[in-house]
């Protein structure tokens, strides 16, 4: 998968390299790419493709969608199902997924495929605070940026 972004990472460092995203994770920022019917929202390292906390992706050529929360989830076993909810003020959104993992890490991480991107993509365009639980892994995505960049990822998407 991580290939697949190489594309998409260079393009965002040079759209973002100068933005940063407030919170636990300095250095991060929220980028949006697209290219040839495909969409990026990912919150991570301008610099490196694989320094990333978060990532959603459609294909609207192919009507396909991905969703990578890149924590390390504990006690689980790569296959395992996972729901990833997206919690904000007004609601929760549960996308089923499973437990995926990379050589380079050995994180236990969540990944989700074939959903709908709009519902999510709402939530994550709400103001405050925006969680992601990923069984007992609750992690928050910061706010700057965050809805300017989904509502960029939402257009190109063909959510609106």
């Amino acid at each position: 998968m991580l290939r697949k972004l190489t594309g998409f990472y260079a393009s965002a460092m040079i759209l973002a390299a100068a933005t940063q995203a407030a919170g636990e994770y300095p250095g991060f920022a929220w980028m949006t790419n697209s290219d040839g019917g495909k969409a990026y929202l990912v919150y991570g390292s301008p610099e490196t493709e694989e320094d990333y906390l978060f990532d959603l992706g459609c294909d609207r050529k192919k009507k396909s969608s991905h969703m990578t929360v890149y924590v390390d989830i504990a006690g689980t076993q790569i296959g395992d199902p996972i729901a990833i909810k997206i919690v904000t003020n007004a609601a929760t959104i549960a996308v089923p997924g499973h437990i995926a993992t990379d050589e380079m890490s050995g994180f236990h991480f969540a990944e989700a495929k074939a959903f709908e991107t709009e519902p999510v993509a709402a939530a994550l365009m709400q103001e405050g605070v925006v969680t992601v639980e990923t069984g007992n892994v609750v992690t928050t995505l910061p706010d700057p940026e965050r809805s300017k960049a989904t509502a960029k990822f939402a257009k190109a998407c063909g959510l609106d």
